[in-house]
């Protein structure tokens, strides 16, 4: 069962009133929950409350908690992800898997070769916060990314905020994660940014800006990945090399 995020000010001598409207629909008609039902709920700190559901209207349900305790279920690196915004289904599939990877901040950027506008961007960002809100509720994560579509390629890879930048490219064939980590630390702190293209690929100038500011590219393998796919692998890859698997 997915957790429903909740404000701490919720909580009042060990009793917690959901009364967001969402949350209500969903837990009461969505999931059909019944009362003396156990459902969780998280706050911003992070903190999960599992609660019994003690009475169930249609502006309000009644909870006890149980128990309480703080999620694990958070990365503990600051992963951001920026690609090539892709046409509508392949950008929500991109958004939902970037955010049930962990990453903690989303930017669908336009590049030379988008096929998207910027003013199209800009009027679906809502739909993006809702999807990646539904996907954190769905797998228990225990924090919403940031989507943010005002940024360009161009000044992400210069931003001096980011300690290390990771360009994946279908042009690289050689350089892998694996030959990085042997030269190369990365801290827990550290502000990680992975850079994936559109389907048509980084531009020429794109390819040259990046060897000006010499950030490294990366293969993803011999075959030639769409981008949702390669947006996904690049995620994977890198959290499997800095051993968040275990």
């Amino acid at each position: 069962m997915p957790h429903f995020f909740i404000s701490s000010k919720s909580l009042k001598h060990n009793k917690i009133n959901i009364v967001d409207e969402n949350n209500i629909f969903h837990i009461a008609i969505t999931l059909r929950c019944k009362v003396n039902e156990i459902i969780k709920l998280i706050d911003e700190n992070h903190v999960v409350y599992e609660v019994n559901i003690d009475n169930i209207s249609k502006k309000i349900i009644e909870t006890t908690v149980l128990k309480s305790y703080k999620s694990k279920r958070i990365s503990p690196y600051n992963i951001s992800l920026a690609h090539g915004v892709l046409n509508s289904d392949d950008e929500y599939d991109v958004i939902k898997m970037a955010t049930e990877l962990g990453i903690s901040t989303i930017y669908p950027i336009v590049t030379d070769n988008s096929s998207v506008k910027k003013d199209i961007v800009l009027k679906k960002i809502s739909k993006f916060e809702k999807i990646a809100y539904e996907a954190a509720k769905q797998c228990e994560r225990a924090n919403i990314p940031n989507i943010i579509a005002k940024r360009t390629l161009d000044d992400l890879v210069c931003d001096k905020s980011f300690d290390k930048v990771f360009i994946f490219s279908e042009i690289e064939e050689k350089y892998t994660l694996k030959d990085y980590f042997k030269e190369n630390i990365i801290n827990k702190n550290d502000n990680i940014l992975i850079v994936i293209g559109p389907e048509g690929g980084f531009s020429k100038r794109e390819f040259e800006m990046f060897k000006q500011f010499k950030l490294p590219q990366f293969t993803l393998g011999n075959l030639i990945l769409k981008a949702p796919t390669a947006c996904v692998a690049s995620i994977s890859n890198l959290l499997y090399a800095l051993n968040w698997y275990g």
